[in-house]
């Protein structure tokens, strides 16, 4: 039998890889398209998870501030945030003589914050409607002092 033809080689090919497919993953393709969908999104959405280490945000406002701000508002900030609200002293300190906590106030209620025209990927999106009503109503109370732990991410 002459070899000089390459053509001998397509039947040898075609089993080697056919072999090593069946090999390559051992997760079946529904279960890996759901760990790669929610890798994908922790990677995408790294602030989830900045979470204050003290007590004094009460649990839904923790929940908030984690989903829609510590994006920016964190230690160190991102995004050109003024300050970072990681504690409960931090909305409680003064900037241009008043309490930052007045100033998200103002700023959530004119919808001006998160700020969704900011040049970050992904895209800011707005509060959701619950989200910012939780918000203003601990905001317009004065941002009262909780001491919640808040372990669980709430939902």
């Amino acid at each position: 039998m002459k070899l000089s033809s390459p053509l001998f080689l397509v039947p040898l090919l075609a089993l080697f890889s056919f072999a090593c497919e069946k090999e390559k993953s051992e997760v079946p393709p529904a279960e890996a398209g759901a760990k790669s969908s929610e890798k994908a999104a922790a990677e995408s959405l790294p602030w989830l998870g900045r979470r204050s280490p003290e007590p004094g945000f009460p649990c839904d406002v923790e929940a908030v501030l984690e989903r829609s701000c510590r994006r920016c508002h964190w230690d160190p900030t991102e995004n050109d945030a003024p300050f970072g609200m990681v504690r409960y002293d931090d909305v409680q300190a003064s900037r241009s003589g008043k309490p930052i906590f007045v100033l998200m106030k103002q700023m959530v209620a004119a919808d001006l914050m998160p700020p969704l025209d900011a040049l970050v990927t992904p895209k800011v999106t707005p509060l959701d409607p619950k989200d910012k009503e939780t918000l203003l109503a601990w905001l317009q109370a004065d941002a009262p002092r909780s001491t919640e732990r808040c372990d669980a991410p709430q939902k």
